[in-house]
């Protein structure tokens, strides 16, 4: 018979495994994203998840945030991936809705 203690991790151990395939499964859409915006736009990789604020940049990153929340990805799971702060996420998804139209 199992401990309270033991039942307790192997809870905890299984919540920590499915987050783990969850992340995985996101940031593989992320990337998907990412890469079909590279292909699409020509800008690259580099630039989509570097610092640059040039508009050329910014905008096709901004469309990588939107698309990204569109399929249902958290704000914060978007802003590691990205290395932004979630209320960067926020502002560009707005930005690219704007202009976009939608």
């Amino acid at each position: 018979m199992k401990t309270w203690a033991e039942m307790i991790e192997r809870q905890r151990l299984e919540r920590l495994a499915m987050t783990k395939i969850e992340r995985t499964t996101q940031e593989q859409e992320m990337t998907d994203i990412v890469e079909k915006l590279t292909n699409g736009t020509g800008v690259s990789l580099d630039d989509i998840l570097g610092p640059s604020r040039l508009a050329s940049i910014a905008s096709v990153r901004q469309a990588a945030y939107w698309y990204s929340r569109e399929g249902g990805i958290s704000l914060n799971t978007i802003g590691r991936f990205f290395n932004r702060d979630h209320t960067t996420i926020i502002h560009g998804c707005r930005k690219h809705e704007r202009r976009a139209g939608l």
